[in-house]
């Protein structure tokens, strides 16, 4: 399940990865380089890639499972998806995929497949006026720290739109905690 927000592009070759920062792709190139050492045996690469991936994932979860029933299991499923991003990858990622944008999209499948009813239990009130676009979005920039270009590149879209929908998910968020 890919979270594709309303009028981005969504191709494998977006505006947004041909337009990232030099600092950006070199991240990627590095990240993916390390990857392709891990498959090939190299232990010391597998270590990094997972030191590199995994506190992402863990806070990604953290925040998208934050005062639900199942939030108590978020460092559990963060593991479970940087093994899956592991054993997986070899078999399913391109050339021109980036190593964070399939760690996110196999830990955003495992959030969908958490049945609703462990999905909220009232303890934290997220604002009812957030779309599910803008509470990723505001996930990934603030939870997980990730710059707009990272966002734009990771949600596979523009980071003009990234900011955009920030800012709509800030305002709409204001409004919710006025009311």
């Amino acid at each position: 399940m890919k979270l594709s927000i309303r009028g981005a592009n969504t191709s494998p070759t977006s505006p947004s990865v041909r337009t990232a920062s030099p600092e950006i792709c070199e991240r990627s190139i590095s990240l993916n380089r390390t990857a392709a050492e891990a498959f090939a045996g190299d232990h010391r690469a597998l270590a990094k890639l997972l030191a590199r991936v995994h506190p992402r994932v863990v806070l990604y979860y953290r925040a998208r499972l934050l005062g639900t029933s199942v939030a108590t299991f978020a460092d559990d499923l963060a593991h479970q998806c940087t093994l899956d991003v592991v054993t997986r990858m070899s078999d399913t990622i391109s050339a021109d995929t980036r190593i964070e944008t399939f760690a996110y999209e196999l830990a955003s499948r495992r959030i969908a497949s958490i049945p609703q009813s462990h999905n909220t239990n009232g303890r934290f009130k997220r604002p009812r006026r957030l779309t599910d676009d803008q509470r990723e979005v505001l996930i990934l920039r603030i939870a997980v720290g990730l710059t707009a270009e990272m966002t734009a590149s990771t949600l596979r879209t523009t980071r003009s739109r990234v900011l955009l929908v920030q800012h709509q998910a800030l305002r709409a968020w204001t409004v919710s905690e006025r009311s």
